[in-house]
């Protein structure tokens, strides 16, 4: 079940993301997953330890590469 309520057209993606204490954790971990190539937008919330991310459409991006760009920032993820 997605932690947003708000549902957007698109494949949607679920992730618990480890390690983020507050909006600049949030803002880093949003803004490398929406410079991963297929990435249509990202919402991130620090309380609930999730990231939610719209995939454009008609695009495929794996978990694994989405989990390897949220490592770049220094945090842990994994598929929900």
């Amino acid at each position: 079940m997605l932690f947003f309520n708000k549902k957007s057209n698109g494949k949607e993606i679920e992730l618990k993301v480890y390690g983020m204490m507050c909006t600049h954790c949030e803002l880093a971990v949003k803004q490398v997953l929406q410079k991963v190539d297929g990435v249509k937008k990202a919402k991130v919330s620090h309380f609930k330890k999730r990231a939610l991310i719209t995939l454009e459409e008609g695009r495929d991006v794996s978990i694994d590469e989405l989990i390897q760009a949220v490592k770049t920032t220094g945090y842990d993820a994994s598929e929900v």
